[in-house]
């Protein structure tokens, strides 16, 4: 049975914890294609060149607590919090939360430990994430660092707030970059939300919304929350207590990323939170309970699967056009699905819409101009790494742009023989030398090659259909697409002709440049359980010489006419 004192304290940190652990787990899925048949997806960011500083903050009116009164979240330091985290019913890992008070200096320092197995395939990958921050008793965000480490990756971020700036560096794999982000004192640290519900629980109808340093990114994230109403929850131990339940959405850049409902008890702690679009609750536990526990026996790529009704696509590969119909159960996800290269979009009903998909020849695409981040070395894309440069300069291709393209990315099929599961997220450079990966790698090294040869390119990521026994799913996967014969090529290095076939649907687009993979990650999170695919046409005519002219059948389906 969980004691009193620890029931009372267990809120300490959970928004963090939800935040953390989800990010992970999304970045888990990110890297979840099939093995040798294809890769993942992205969304489209803004023509602006200046990537890192003297953004301007959000307008937005957030609630704030008053500056100068301590935090009884603060002064009830120190805390040693565990929480539990389970996926679909089954344990896959744990967080510990741990903060001390400096009275002289007024100052706490917080610690949140976070450790994810999650098994893809026949691989159970470990994650392990250790943020520490130092704030003042007032909430006020002084520091932080963060050490991500996947599979024996490492990425550290260092962050300080200097003025109504917040100084950002992250390393990885030996190569540091350098951002601010716009600051003020109304703002929180790692642990915004679970202070803001410890000083004052919301009431039922009202909304909220506060401005957070956001895990992982660790740009400004921004959370609106409102109490719904009392509601029984069970715990871990069998208990069942009265707690009010929330709803809170929150946001990067105005940009929803993720719905967690989340219970509370009359002070303020969180009991409980629920991320219903990945299957995944948290819950706080004793010490024992958290640590212990097998390796996780359920497949996330399966689960998180997204159904595919009615006809199949006989030859994926070998798609040359392909219309989807698009269904959601929360028509608000369907805002992901846009116009992208080679991609038309349709409303069909306020719960549909359907998506026509023809990569057979470069989409000029007015929407997404090149921007230099598509052509320059990033921590991801090192497309200036000896070895990188080396492979790519060795590429011979006669004819145009796109046949150069299309060389390049037959030569990272080869290059990466072993195609397995086991890399989280690891840099171009990286799956130059380990020569292996699942779709992460081949798109972030077909990307470093291009740029290498004067190419423009970037990620794609989205859906792609994986036949399943006699059905057939939509899981997330991650593609390339370069800028060629003045138009954006789809090309898909776990192909082995190069390019990419019409069997997905692209999400967006990115360059990547701030070597941040959540960003990328996160758009596909709060689509698992909220839609199912319909495949209503196929062309299986392969052939990029085959170019639609401007009566093509499925241009006109699409456009209405």
């Amino acid at each position: 049975m969980m004691s009193s004192s620890v029931n009372a304290k267990v809120g300490a940190s959970r928004q963090a914890s939800i935040w953390i652990v989800t990010l992970l787990f999304t970045l888990v899925l990110q890297a979840g294609c099939k093995p040798p048949p294809r890769p993942i997806i992205q969304s489209n960011k803004s023509k602006s060149t200046n990537r890192d500083t003297n953004r301007t903050a959000e307008k937005t009116k957030f609630d704030i607590q008053p500056p100068n009164i301590p935090l009884k979240f603060a002064i009830e330091a120190p805390l040693n919090l565990f929480d539990a985290y389970y996926f679909n019913g089954e344990q896959i890992g744990y967080s510990h939360i741990e903060s001390e008070l400096l009275p002289a200096k007024q100052i706490v320092r917080y610690k949140v430990t976070e450790k994810l197995y999650v098994k893809r395939g026949d691989i159970v990958q470990h994650h392990e994430l250790i943020q520490s921050s130092e704030e003042t008793t007032t909430g006020q965000l002084l520091s932080f660092q963060s050490d991500l480490v996947v599979n024996d990756e490492k990425t550290t971020t260092t962050g300080q707030v200097k003025g109504n700036q917040l100084l950002v560096g992250t390393t990885k794999a030996g190569t540091t970059t350098n951002r601010t982000v716009p600051w003020s004192t109304n703002y929180r640290g790692l642990l915004g939300l679970r202070q803001f519900l410890h000083e004052s629980p919301p009431k039922v109808g009202k909304t909220h919304t506060i401005a957070v340093l956001a895990p992982l990114f660790y740009d400004l994230g921004q959370i609106e929350l409102k109490a719904i109403g009392s509601a029984a929850v069970p715990l871990v131990t069998g208990e069942t207590v009265s707690a009010l339940e929330i709803e809170t959405v929150s946001s990067i850049a105005g940009s929803n990323m993720l719905q967690t409902f989340a219970w509370i008890d009359e002070d303020g702690n969180l009991l409980k939170s629920y991320v219903p679009s990945l299957q995944l609750t948290i819950i706080g536990v004793d010490e024992e309970t958290a640590r212990s526990f097998e390796t996780p026996q359920q497949d996330v790529l399966a689960a998180l699967s997204i159904p595919v009704t009615h006809e199949n696509i006989p030859k994926p590969d070998n798609a040359g056009r392909v219309v989807f119909s698009v269904t959601a159960t929360d028509p608000k996800v369907l805002d992901a699905i846009q116009p992208q290269p080679g991609q038309l979009v349709k409303v069909g009903s306020e719960s549909n819409k359907f998506v026509g998909v023809d990569f057979r020849k470069p989409d000029p695409f007015p929407a997404l101009v090149p921007s230099p981040g598509d052509s320059s070395p990033s921590q991801l894309i090192e497309s200036e790494d000896p070895q990188v440069a080396g492979i790519a300069g060795s590429v011979i291709a006669t004819g145009n742009k796109l046949a150069l393209a299309t060389e390049l990315s037959k030569v990272v099929y080869d290059q990466l023989v072993n195609k397995n599961l086991n890399s989280g997220f690891v840099s171009a450079a990286s799956a130059a030398t380990s020569r292996s990966g699942d779709c992460t790698e081949h798109a972030l090294l077909l990307t470093a090659f291009c740029r290498n040869r004067g190419i423009p390119a970037r990620v794609a990521v989205g859906l792609i259909y994986a036949p399943s026994g006699d059905s057939a799913e939509m899981r997330f996967h991650m593609w390339t697409v370069a800028y060629v014969d003045d138009g954006w090529i789809h090309l898909d290095a776990m192909q082995p002709n190069g390019l990419a076939s019409a069997d997905r649907i692209t999400l967006l687009t990115d360059d990547l440049f701030t070597g941040s993979e959540y960003s990328s990650a996160m758009v596909v999170a709060g689509l698992a359980g909220k839609l199912s695919v319909e495949i209503k046409q196929v062309d299986p005519r392969p052939a990029p010489e085959v170019v639609p002219d401007s009566a093509d059948p499925l241009e006109r389906l699409l456009r209405g006419e």
